[in-house]
């Protein structure tokens, strides 16, 4: 089943040996170029300020209504500093045009892997025409703060279906 990290924040986060209720999901972690998530920071309901790192190898299941992890699902904090944010990096091709920016990463709730990144050109756009999909696979160069991919790459995005555009002309 594909998600988008979107999709989990918030979703309850289940101990699978003990059915505690760790807390909920506050953020997908990931790692550019690694082509899978690392994993889950989780806000730990038992201490008000506290999140919990959980690497995708404690993941048991991405579930309809909980992700449910294994028992000794706690790991050291340096996994949690090496993963980086991606979700906001603005997308230019190799020509200089600005193609929008990272809203969300797709994944599969399987293995991990990540499919794809959702591009967001605004909220006006993103309404009337739906967001892009740049499959996975498609990274030219990624900094900090931009991430760079081949004009090619650029004029073979695919639609998300998504949008009032989508909706009345192909739904229908």
């Amino acid at each position: 089943m594909l998600l988008n990290s979107q999709s989990i924040k918030g979703m309850p986060v289940i101990c699978g040996a003990n059915g505690e209720r760790i807390g909920t999901v506050s953020e997908v972690r990931y790692t550019p170029g690694r082509k899978k998530i690392d994993g889950i920071l989780v806000q730990d309901q038992r201490r008000l300020s506290g999140s919990i790192y959980i690497s995708l190898d404690k993941i048991i299941t991405f579930g309809e209504a909980a992700v449910i992890v294994q028992g000794d699902y706690l790991q050291e904090r340096k996994a949690l500093e090496k993963s980086s944010q991606i979700l906001g990096i603005t997308v230019m091709d190799l020509d200089g045009r600005e193609i929008g920016t990272i809203s969300d990463i797709v994944f599969d709730s399987e293995k991990g892997s990540v499919v794809g990144y959702e591009i967001s050109k605004g909220f006006i756009d993103d309404l009337m025409n739906g967001r892009n999909l740049l499959p996975g696979d498609h990274i030219y160069h990624l900094s900090n703060d931009v991430l760079v991919i081949s004009a090619e790459q650029s004029d073979n995005l695919r639609s998300n279906n998504g949008g009032l555009k989508n909706i009345f002309f192909n739904g229908f």
